[in-house]
């Protein structure tokens, strides 16, 4: 059997020769189906159904398809390998994965149909063809340890996972997510029984182009498990990039959307509504001055750190969180939470059974 396969692949192999050989009469696009093992090479032929590596080759293109519970590592070498259509995965499952290591990287220039997660770790991917390249509601981007990640798609959907999970990740200098084109983040999970948390996180020097988002929807669930979206940024030079959100809501229940800033500092210029939000900030700057209304959400600054909600005018309601909540704390020298433009405060929430107690 192994010997079957050998043969074939060296023939397969012999015949994309002769066809790339005569690539200049005509045009031809090939399917490609990885179908190897375990977590294998994209770089190894006998990986794929057709026996041979799928990278574009003068006027031979290749539309590739890395079915869902397959692992690969891109390591193709190259000035520029790109292929035609992509899909990674399926809507009925995230853990399709393509790995693009350092010194590596490539471009998609068709369709892409990303299902399944990017990781990338000190390698390039590009899918900026088409507009609709973020599919099915469970998806993870990562850049690592300086690779550039440039993803097209007007959304980010990872509500479908549920779990622990890390949904985009930008980690050491130069390391970037660039979703520039993306306007909504929908994360708006439920699981039962227990919190479970999804992360955002920019550290050692990487970053995130979220820019163009305009809405966040963070998860939701009963009360005492307060599912979470950690938007972490620390001292370590990481940058997200949130010009344009203007409002941050949940799923319905309780869950919430934290920002969670250390040693850092982000700006929310166009943020104006906020529901089920968490503030903690630790000596860093958190600046929002549109604000016009806030509710149910939380502020708690420490360590010198300072929040500056300097909108002329804004309402602050927290009749929606039942339980034991401190609702703005300032906690050490020279830590401020700034609040001029609040007009009223809200706090009329009513729980049976128990006392439930709300802090400022």
């Amino acid at each position: 059997m192994k010997n079957s396969n050998r043969t074939f692949t060296v023939v397969a192999s012999i015949v994309l020769s002769i066809l790339v050989m005569s690539s200049s009469a005509f045009g031809l696009t090939l399917e490609a189906i990885y179908t190897g093992t375990g977590c294998g090479n994209w770089n190894t032929a006998s990986n794929w159904d057709i026996g041979v590596v799928p990278i574009n080759q003068g006027a031979v293109t290749f539309n590739v398809t890395i079915p869902a519970g397959k692992q690969v590592i891109f390591n193709v070498p190259g000035a520029d390998p790109n292929i035609n259509n992509f899909t990674l995965g399926d809507s009925g499952s995230s853990d399709a994965q393509l790995t693009i290591n350092a010194g590596f990287k490539l471009t998609v220039l068709g369709t892409a149909n990303i299902y399944g997660f990017i990781d990338g770790e000190g390698g390039n991917f590009t899918a900026t063809a088409t507009t609709d390249t973020l599919k099915g509601n469970r998806n993870r981007i990562w850049a690592h340890n300086g690779s550039h990640i440039n993803i097209r798609d007007t959304k980010f959907d990872a509500n479908g996972l549920n779990g622990n999970y890390t949904i985009l990740s930008a980690d050491g200098a130069g390391s970037d997510v660039n979703l520039l084109w993306t306007t909504s983040l929908n994360d708006g999970f439920a699981v039962g029984g227990v919190q479970d948390v999804h992360t955002i996180t920019a550290v050692n020097g990487g970053s995130i182009n979220l820019s163009a988002v305009t809405s966040i929807t963070g998860p939701g669930n009963n009360a005492g498990e307060n599912e979470l979206l950690n938007i972490i940024l620390d001292s370590t030079s990481g940058n997200i990039n949130l010009n344009h959100l203007a409002t941050i809501t949940h799923a319905g229940g309780y869950g919430f959307t934290n920002f969670n800033v250390t040693g850092n500092s982000i700006s929310l210029p166009a943020l104006s509504s906020m529901d089920f939000a968490t503030f903690t900030v630790n000596n860093a700057t958190v600046t929002m001055p549109a604000l016009s209304a806030v509710s149910n959400t939380t502020f708690a600054v420490s360590g010198g750190g300072k929040i500056y909600a300097n909108a002329s005018s804004f309402t602050y309601l927290a009749t929606g969180l039942t339980g034991n909540y401190t609702l703005m704390s300032a906690v050490g020298s020279g830590s401020v939470l700034d609040l001029p433009g609040m007009t009223s405060l809200n706090d009329g929430f009513a729980v049976g059974g128990v006392q439930d107690v709300h802090t400022i």
